[in-house]
C-alpha cells in the first residue's frame, strides 16, 4: 500500500506544473495512476479508495466529476446498423451503460403493442 500512496503523491506533485507545455496533463496523470491502481489494488479496493475520493469532494465537484464521468463512458444513442440491425443493437447494448440500457428498454417497451410483449418475452426466456 505504500507503493500505492507514493505514487499517488509523485503523481499529485506533478499537477501544478501540469499546465506547462511539455508536462503531462491532469488526464495523462490519472490515466498512469489509475494503471498503477489496477496493477496494485484488487477492484473493491479500488472501488473503495474512488468512493472516498469522490466523497472528500464538495458537492459541486463531485456532481461535476460524476456527469463528466458518465458523458466518457455512455455509449450514447444507437447509431444506424453498418451490417444488421441485430449486431447493431448487440454492438450498442455491449457499450451502454445499465441505467442506458434500462431507459431504451423502458421506452421501447411502452411502445410494444400488447402481442408483441408476450412474443417477446417467451423469445427472451428461450435465448437465455
Amino acid at each position: 500500500m505504500e507503493k500505492v500512496m507514493n505514487a499517488i503523491r509523485q503523481a499529485l506533485e506533478l499537477l501544478p506544473a501540469s499546465s506547462e507545455p511539455g508536462h503531462a496533463t491532469p488526464g495523462a496523470l490519472a490515466h498512469g495512476v489509475g494503471t498503477i491502481l489496477r496493477a496494485w489494488l484488487q477492484p473493491g479496493q479500488r472501488s473503495l479508495l474512488a468512493r472516498a475520493s469522490i466523497e472528500s469532494l464538495d458537492r459541486d465537484e463531485a456532481e461535476e466529476l460524476l456527469a463528466a464521468m458518465e458523458e466518457a463512458t455512455h455509449a450514447g444513442p444507437p447509431i444506424a446498423p453498418f451490417d444488421t440491425i441485430t449486431a447493431e443493437a448487440e454492438n450498442w447494448a455491449a457499450l451502454a451503460l445499465l441505467g442506458e440500457r434500462r431507459a431504451y428498454f423502458a421506452a421501447i417497451w411502452r411502445r410494444f403493442p400488447g402481442a408483441e410483449k408476450a412474443a417477446f418475452l417467451r423469445a427472451a426466456r428461450d435465448a437465455a
